[in-house]
């Protein structure tokens, strides 16, 4: 008992390991998605909560004087983050809870429903941590310069609107700076996903999905014992299919039209043996005559299968071009002898048809050997129905079954999907995707422009004085505005060069983890920093007006 626990656990793991194998790439690629919109989110905290301890500098000043120690000072800072980061943890569960629904949708091949995806306990606590730490981290810069030994001396400005110095602003340019250059990257980066998706969504699959609807066929093996039994049934179900009106064609192949569906074989080639002396692996299709026409899968060379491919001829198979030109380049296949699995019987090649993407659309086209369904059969196989209709496919499932149960009443017919539907599914883990890291980048976008706006809103506060001076002296109202945003722009500029550089990089990054996404990121990349500099301008421009309307007579009072 023991030893069958430790191989169940020995298989799990592996199941485990193996699936991660396939989707590590694009956990990980969510993972940095997460963490550099969490780098924004800090960046963006940290220089609004800097600018807002400066501009209440004067107050901290006050109370040093009067005997509160810097570290009580430090310390309320730190308690109204946390009650800050709680009400922000709670409410960012809310809105997960009522997003769950959402996200589960964009993947139509998904099998969990909202109820099951429920928020787990740990999940929760894993949320308040982050959110503290992401706090934490952003009330750390402001902190530390209320803690500097200058803090004293801001009792002689004797101003409540007393700017943080020189290096201040420095820091909250550092700060705009680097939230600009990661929101361009997860813009950049979000763009070459998405546009990845759009070309997957547009590859050719290698036959013609319109008007296609397929379903499953499971022949018992007590009602159909033998391989002349099942023939037999599947031949008499796809006659009475083509005398049905709107249907165009039939056929069955061994494909279940289900997201990375697999059914391999091992085959030897008598005349290209492997290196090693084993089978080659390569995908395998039992069809029956109708399945090339109804698929509409290009016969590239030779001849189809028909009436005399049956038990007792001689057997014959059918090749992929990409199978063809692997094995025996430009020479002609036609002819060309191969052994399936253990069997030592030859198999002769008689036509070479296109390549396809049937197992889904993001995946490549695969070697395919295709054998006919009459010259050998499993029942443990199912049968995979392909009827191709004259019109909306959805239409003719009731004609489909009804076709079916004339043949047999109780053959039930199983995961009924048109070929369009099937194709749209096969791309829902990479759509999920796309518009996760999308979303990441959109809200990192909104970030920056917050941060871009409330800074330099905080710095037309904080130059008040100096602004009502200049126009008190003939300013010009149009250069003080420009004097004011400029600190922003060129904040938002310099973060603009340093994201295209940096999304150079990981868009090499990206490209090693998921290859389907294609290079030429620089071009994304240059047109999410072209539009990332006019958000940023706007913002800075829009918060810069409020220096224009200064009264220059009351902002010398209150000052």
């Amino acid at each position: 008992m023991i030893e069958a626990r430790n191989r169940e656990q020995h298989l799990a793991i592996t199941r485990a390991v193996a699936q991660f194998g396939a989707q590590g790439p694009a956990i990980l690629m969510l993972l940095a998605a997460v963490a550099a919109l969490g780098l924004i989110a800090i960046a963006n905290l940290a220089n609004l909560t800097l600018a807002d301890v400066m501009y209440r500098r004067a107050d901290f000043a006050v109370k040093a004087a009067l005997g509160a120690s810097r570290r009580a000072l430090a310390s309320g800072e730190i308690a109204q983050a946390l009650i800050v980061a709680g009400a922000g943890g709670a409410a960012g569960l809310v809105g997960a809870s009522w997003l769950v629904p959402a996200l589960l949708s964009l993947d139509r091949a998904n099998r969990i429903t909202a109820a099951q995806a429920t928020i787990d306990w740990r999940v929760a606590l894993c949320a308040f941590a982050v959110a503290i730490v992401v706090m934490l981290a952003a009330v750390a810069v402001p902190v530390l310069r209320l803690a500097g030994p200058a803090l004293a001396s801001d009792v002689a400005a004797g101003s409540r609107r007393a700017i943080g110095g020189r290096t201040t602003r420095r820091v909250r340019t550092v700060l705009v700076t680097a939230q600009t250059a990661l929101a361009l990257v997860l813009l950049s980066t979000g763009t070459q996903v998405v546009s990845a998706l759009y070309r997957a969504g547009r590859l050719d699959p290698g036959f013609d999905p319109a008007n296609v609807v397929t379903g499953q066929l499971r022949l018992s093996a007590n009602l159909f014992p033998t391989e002349a039994d099942r023939a037999q049934f599947v031949d008499r179900v796809l006659e009475r299919l083509r005398t049905t009106s709107g249907v165009v064609e039939a056929g069955t192949t061994l494909n279940a039209f289900t997201v990375n569906f697999f059914f391999t074989t091992l085959v030897r080639i008598e005349d290209r043996p492997s290196p090693d002396g084993q089978p080659y692996t390569v995908q395998y299709r039992r069809i029956s005559p109708g399945y090339l026409e109804a698929m509409r899968i290009p016969l590239v060379r030779g001849r189809a299968f028909d009436a005399r491919d049956r038990i007792g001829a001689p057997l014959v198979a059918i090749v992929s071009r990409g199978f063809a030109r692997r094995f025996w380049g430009d020479a002609d296949p036609i002819g060309r002898q191969l052994q399936r699995g253990t069997n030592p019987a030859r198999i002769a090649v008689v036509g070479v048809v296109g390549d396809v993407r049937d197992v889904g659309l993001n995946l490549d086209a695969t070697d395919v050997v295709y054998t006919p369904y009459y010259q050998g059969s499993n029942a443990a196989a199912p049968v995979g129905l392909v009827v191709r209709t004259a019109g909306d496919p959805r239409g003719m499932v009731n004609a489909v079954k009804r076709a079916i149960w004339n043949v047999d009443a109780n053959q039930p017919l199983a995961g009924v999907v048109t070929l369009e539907d099937f194709l749209a599914d096969s791309l829902g883990a990479h759509r999920f995707r796309a518009m996760l890291i999308a979303a990441c980048g959109g809200v990192g976008l909104l970030l920056a422009t917050i941060g871009t706006y409330g800074v330099t809103a905080r710095s037309v506060v904080e130059r008040t004085r100096e602004v009502g001076i200049r126009l008190a002296l003939g300013g010009s109202p149009a250069k003080v505005w420009w004097t004011v945003a400029w600190h922003s722009v060129r904040a938002v500029a310099a973060g603009a060069v340093a994201g295209v550089a940096t999304s150079m990089l990981a868009g090499a990054g990206l490209e090693a983890l998921l290859p389907d996404v294609g290079g030429g990121i620089w071009k994304p990349a240059a047109g999410c920093a072209a539009g990332l500099v006019i958000v940023g301008v706007l913002a800075a421009a829009v918060a810069a007006r409020g220096a224009v309307s200064v009264d220059p007579l009351v902002a010398l009072k209150e000052s």
